[in-house]
């Protein structure tokens, strides 16, 4: 890029279809999810010039699959390149990485510059036909990451299910009530 100046000298198109690698460290953490399901695991699109090879990487520690993609900031005409990101990823395999249930998932799309910082996007999430579709578009490049992350109600994983613990009195009577959201039973009210 520092050669090209950020700035590409054409603009080609290609389309790329390969399975993954069963030895690369990716697809050694999802073969226990991917084994289970006899059907297409998933599929991920991009218009980026150059990205991460395989499927998304898990990133326990932010519980996010994390997807990294890059190409020149501008097109030959100087105008910006503008991304898209596309994940189709089976129910069920995106339920075994996350340790979800059948309950209902949802989740959230974010696209970090290389510096970290958040940029504006357009992103689109749902489940259908026994797979969950992710996608962000029209975000800038160099050389961003895109964050996914799958979430459940209940679930520890889930944004904002943090319990918290209150106590309850009515009188003498005392109650702990620990929960996401805890309220106080019918006739108590809070410490």
């Amino acid at each position: 890029m520092p050669f090209l100046g950020d700035k590409a000298v054409a603009m080609p198109g290609q389309w790329n279809f390969q399975t993954l690698n069963l030895s690369s460290n990716t697809a050694s953490e999802l073969s226990k999810c991917t084994s289970s399901v006899s059907s297409l695991a998933g599929l991920v699109f991009t218009n980026a010039s150059v990205f991460s090879s395989g499927a998304p990487a898990f990133n326990k520690s932010e519980g996010t699959l994390d997807y990294k993609v890059a190409a020149p900031h501008t097109k030959a005409d100087g105008t910006l390149t503008s991304g898209t990101y596309d994940l189709v990823l089976n129910s069920t395999v995106a339920r075994c990485i996350y340790g979800f249930t059948k309950a209902p998932i949802g989740a959230t799309v974010s696209v970090l510059s290389n510096d970290g910082q958040a940029q504006v996007a357009t992103t689109v999430i749902n489940e259908k036909n026994g797979f969950f579709r992710m996608g962000a578009y029209g975000f800038g490049f160099s050389s961003p990451t895109i964050k996914m992350k799958i979430t459940q109600a209940g679930s520890a994983s889930s944004a904002g299910s943090v319990k918290t613990t209150i106590t309850c009195v009515n009188g003498n009577k005392a109650k702990k009530i620990k929960a996401v959201n805890p309220v106080c039973p019918t006739g108590f009210k809070q410490k």
